[in-house]
């Protein structure tokens, strides 16, 4: 339910971002938008493939890991504390959409280091057989097919 709650916030920011842009900026600055991403990253003490999409949405309608660098910085503490094999499949894909999407906004060199080094131990996991023929990956960017289809689970 959460991820189709993120498909629905996704698609109004989108919408909203090429109708009024102004507008969509003001609604990622949101105090209500910190609220649900603080109460996504601190659930279960795990990182959630929920909370990373709602920050991967957050840097790229806002154009800049500035405002969002506190929420980014505790999800690469929290992969270099427990590691990226402690991660699920789909989290795992989530993190490494969301770090590419903060490496392509220009983020402090600090954190693009970080960044950079963590995505560099997530390209030495294994894979398994299902997750790498529902990717496609050209160049630096990687698209789950999955994320392009709607399954009866979904519905």
């Amino acid at each position: 339910m959460v991820s189709t709650a993120l498909n629905c916030l996704k698609s109004l920011m989108g919408f909203l971002h090429r109708r009024i842009p102004e507008t969509a900026q003001h609604m990622v600055c949101q105090p209500w938008i910190r609220f649900l991403l603080f109460s996504l990253l601190s659930c279960d003490q795990r990182l959630r493939s929920a909370a990373l999409q709602l920050l991967t949405l957050l840097v790229c309608f806002s154009g800049s890991v500035s405002q969002w660098r506190t929420e980014v910085e505790s999800v690469c503490e929290e992969i270099e504390k427990r590691g990226a094999t402690s991660l699920t499949e789909d989290s795992t894909h989530t993190l490494t959409l969301m770090l590419t999407q903060c490496c392509a906004v220009s983020p402090p060199d600090d954190l693009r280091m970080r960044m950079e080094s963590i995505q560099e131990s997530l390209k030495h996991l294994p894979r398994s057989e299902s997750s790498s023929r529902h990717m496609l990956r050209v160049g630096r960017v990687s698209v789950c097919l999955s994320d392009f289809t709607v399954s009866s689970q979904d519905l």
